[in-house]
């Protein structure tokens, strides 16, 4: 059965060098798809923080989309660890530059 995920979960990444975190912030439903909207989080951590209440309330290094989140944490490729309030600025999806003409 597929988990349920809601704006403003965080999800750890294991990487070769360490643990990152994403944070999911909204979902693309237009054409063409690009799906979830997540911010990748600063940092990478030998083991999960205890609180991350600081680390959403940094910058983030980068956001993108994501085909799809629902897959990943399916698959075992990424893994629910916390919740956070979505930044104001993520409730609506911002301008991206791409190579698609209007």
């Amino acid at each position: 059965m597929a988990k349920r995920i809601k704006y403003g979960d965080i999800f750890e990444l294991k990487t070769e060098i360490g643990l990152a975190y994403i944070q999911y912030v909204n979902r693309y439903t237009n054409l063409p798809k690009f799906c979830d909207l997540v911010r990748i989080l600063d940092g990478v951590f030998k083991k999960r923080p205890d609180d991350f209440k600081h680390l959403v309330s940094k910058e983030e290094k980068y956001y993108t989309f994501m085909p799809s989140l629902t897959d990943e944490t399916n698959n075992g490729l990424a893994v629910l660890v916390a919740w956070a309030e979505v930044p104001d600025r993520f409730k609506t999806i911002p301008s991206f530059r791409v190579g698609i003409p209007d």
